[in-house]
């Protein structure tokens, strides 16, 4: 998944971004929202004065060649791992309001620029269209506080990771478990290529470097955004199960 960077710009945002604003949605694509859409840009504004900033954005066509949907990466400066990465939300929302704007929390790697890293247990909602704004903006002020406190709880985790050792067999079964995530048995793929480093930081076998050249080299080419979230997430569930 590529994001565009925009530099915590929301003028750059809406710019490589259109669909965020809803005016675009409604006037030029001639989508018809839903009651109480909720606008994208007002939920990043208010997590901007928590101190959040944007990392970057995309969008998705649907069959009809219309954007239906937009995605967008936040990171905070106060929740990193040391030489490692930020904290990162992702924030998924529908163009027309029919699917719920998701958050999610995940890790960006300094060195990577499309490591999300699926934490879904941390910290993961969605605000559905079809309540009263009042209701869904009250929701959205108790996700940020959430949101905050989980990205510190999700730091510990990644050291975590980084203290446990795996064996050679371990490795080799993470790998051939995250194959099956993709790649069916009698697809030509070995797991083993799961496990190339692909940079210096990579090498090692505590489990933290083991699951991220696993994940870098199961997600690389993966241009959907929603299944790069869905593979990211799948992936963090199994190695969750080594810790």
């Amino acid at each position: 998944m590529r994001y565009i960077p925009v530099e915590n710009d929301i003028n750059k945002a809406l710019a490589f971004a259109n669909s965020l604003d809803p005016k675009f949605n409604t006037q030029v694509q001639k989508i018809e929202q839903k009651p109480n859409y909720i606008n994208t840009i007002e939920v990043v504004e208010n997590l901007q004065k928590e101190g959040w900033k944007i990392y970057g954005v995309d969008e998705s066509r649907g069959r009809n060649r219309k954007i239906n949907k937009h995605f967008l990466k936040m990171t905070h400066s106060d929740f990193k791992m040391e030489g490692e990465g930020d904290a990162c939300i992702s924030i998924t929302n529908s163009c027309d309001g029919k699917s719920p704007l998701n958050i999610d929390m995940g890790m960006i790697r300094q060195i990577c620029t499309n490591g999300l890293v699926g934490w879904d247990k941390v910290f993961t909602g969605k605000i559905n269209h079809n309540k009263s704004k009042d209701f869904n903006y009250d929701l959205i002020g108790q996700y940020m506080k959430s949101i905050n406190l989980a990205s510190g709880k999700m730091i510990n985790e990644a050291e975590k990771l980084k203290s446990k050792i795996l064996t050679p067999d371990e490795i080799n079964e993470l790998a051939y478990r995250a194959s099956l995530l993709r790649y069916t048995p009698t697809e030509k793929f070995h797991f083993t290529k799961l496990l190339n480093v692909r940079r210096n930081e990579d090498q090692g076998n505590d489990l933290w470097v083991v699951y991220n050249r696993i994940q870098e080299n199961l997600t690389k080419d993966i241009t959907n955004n929603k299944v790069d979230i869905q593979m990211n997430k799948r992936l963090f569930n199994l190695v969750e199960e080594l810790v």
